[in-house]
């Protein structure tokens, strides 16, 4: 399988050789992912930001506020080339662009037109961005639905951009918002240098700690056990994807809450016992694995927007007199 080049010079051939880089242990896989599926969509990662207020929402401040904080984040103007040793990546010296501002105030249902706009967003942006190579990676769109009601697309890559980095970059923005509203200073530098996050990879991947941590969970999941042939019906890419939103109401939150101190963990902990007790029911198992999606963070990590999400395998033993404790 190969990778088209586009015909002019690509990032590699004018970017200083000192600023080529590797690319992390979590983009390898992504990388490899959609090369296996060179037509799959589902590679374009991000969220939608509603913002509403009691007062105007001025689109532009908006636009203005969200460009700031994309252009101090390394990760959103990378590049990634193709090479006979394998993909490598630069960070872009362009500009990133102002986000168009797309008004649907004067369509019969603004909320109806602009998830609809979304939709059509995210597969534009998937179609333009699963070649991978010697693009840009990253999109943002402000739609402005009334008055009081502007939403903004943050929608890249999935080898650029993942969920926590779509926080991250959330909350920036809101600072810098907050800023040029109110005619202050722009918030201080907050994201770490992404060269930095891919040093500390590289550092680990060849460290002891690594070896250790692969014998490790070789162990663990050997063997996994047998796969469901009646679940391999369900296996491959989905024609669509189907969303569907529920509030939890607060004293359920409030009954976790207490469950999971009275156990001594987390409530997300707790949350994921019941995903696993769920199973056990529903499938009869009483060795269940299913994938769990982790940050994979630490240290500069933490402030650096990135893609560095891995979903990993959980085994958990469960039988009827397991107790939540255990």
């Amino acid at each position: 399988m190969s990778t088209a080049h586009a015909q002019r010079p690509t990032t590699a051939e004018v970017a200083p050789t000192e600023a080529v880089l590797d690319l992390t242990g979590a983009q390898t896989g992504i990388w490899n992912a959609q090369r296996l599926e060179p037509d799959s969509p589902y590679y374009v990662v991000g969220d939608v930001v509603e913002i509403t207020g009691e007062g105007p929402v001025n689109a532009g401040l908006v636009a203005r506020a969200a460009r700031a904080a994309f252009e101090e984040a390394d990760s959103l103007r990378l590049r990634v080339f193709d090479t006979p040793s394998g993909p490598r990546q630069v960070v872009s010296d362009e500009p990133v662009p102002l986000p168009e501002v797309v008004d649907l105030t004067g369509e019969a249902d603004p909320r109806a037109a602009a998830e609809a706009f979304v939709v059509a967003e995210r597969a534009r942006v998937a179609e333009a961005c699963r070649g991978m190579v010697d693009r840009a990676l990253f999109s943002c769109t402000v739609i402005r639905l009334s008055d009081r009601e502007v939403w903004y697309t943050q929608l890249g890559h999935h080898i650029v951009f993942d969920g926590y980095t779509a926080a991250m970059l959330a909350r920036r923005a809101a600072a810098h918002h907050t800023s040029l509203a109110g005619g202050a200073p722009a918030p201080k530098p907050a994201f770490g240098r992404f060269a930095d996050l891919v040093a500390a990879d590289r550092a680990y991947r060849e460290s002891e700690q690594s070896e250790r941590d692969r014998a490790y969970w070789l162990d663990r999941l050997t063997p996994l056990p047998e796969f469901d042939v009646d679940d391999a019906a369900a296996s491959g890419p989905p024609e669509r994807t189907v969303a569907a939103r529920a509030v939890v109401p607060a004293d359920e939150v409030a009954r976790l809450r207490e469950f999971a101190d009275g156990a001594g963990v987390t409530w997300g902990e707790a949350l994921i016992a019941c995903y696993a007790a769920f199973l056990h029911r529903v499938q009869g198992r009483t060795d269940v694995v299913f994938a769990l999606p982790l940050m994979c963070r630490t240290g500069a990590g933490l402030r650096t927007p990135a893609m560095a999400v891995n979903v990993l395998p959980l085994r958990v033993r469960a039988r009827v007199r397991t107790t939540w404790a255990s």
